[in-house]
């Protein structure tokens, strides 16, 4: 997955060349600078680490919602809060990787319950703005994320019927960084629809051994204000 964030931090990168000064009395709607503007976005997030995590949780609905602020003709600051809950994909299967009271005599395990991971994230990220062609406007995002990830019990019974809990509640407090791509696509002075394909890398330590990598590809609505 470091290919996915080197490739974007280059996107993000080479858009500066393309920055310039907003043009004094454009009359082209596309061109329009507005300081600040409120966005709703839906999509999917999808696991992208190592394969622990992501042969066990399933691609999920996300829904965010943001607030950009341009403090500059070609940079914006964003601020976004995100939700989704990723499902496991079998349980069973996911149940076999955790030992329970020292032996897996019992298994396999029956109306297995639980485990889905439950993530709600805060961003702040740096856009940069390339220029505006025929109303569209490609951009690049770097940020970071505070994230709260948790788990609830996974548990359920044994081939001898005996009630188990394979893994407890697990939750963290933790953080990230995020690098991405999109484009907006200007409808008039108030509303643009936009597209965005973002990775983030989630530090983690409880949830799973190693880093989570996730990406979320959606669109959403932009009004300006």
């Amino acid at each position: 997955m470091n290919k996915i964030f080197i490739t974007n931090l280059l996107l993000f990168v080479l858009a500066f060349p393309s920055c310039s000064t907003a043009q004094t009395g454009s009359t082209n709607v596309s061109d329009t600078i507005t300081k600040s503007g409120l966005s709703i976005n839906g999509g999917y997030l999808i696991a992208v680490s190592d394969a622990e995590f992501t042969n066990h949780y399933n691609t999920s609905p996300a829904i965010a919602l943001a607030y950009d602020y341009r403090f500059h003709p070609r940079f914006s600051a964003g601020f976004t809060a995100g939700y989704s809950k990723m499902k496991i994909i079998d349980r069973e299967t996911y149940a076999l990787t955790f030992p329970v009271l020292g032996s897996n005599a019992g298994l396999p395990y029956k109306e297995l319950v639980g485990s889905d991971l439950r993530i709600i994230y805060l961003e702040a990220n740096i856009k940069s703005n390339m220029k505006t062609i025929k109303g569209w406007q490609p951009y690049g995002l770097l940020g970071v994320t505070y994230a709260f990830l948790e788990t609830n019990p996974l548990d359920g019974f044994d081939k001898k019927g005996n009630y188990q809990i394979i893994r407890n509640y697990v939750n963290e407090n933790t953080f990230g960084i995020n690098v991405g791509i999109g484009v907006n696509f200007r409808l008039d002075k108030q509303l643009s629809l936009f597209g965005q394909v973002k990775y983030t890398s989630i530090f983690t330590s409880n949830i799973n051994k190693n880093a989570v990598g996730l990406l979320n590809a959606g669109f959403g609505l932009i009004i300006h204000i």
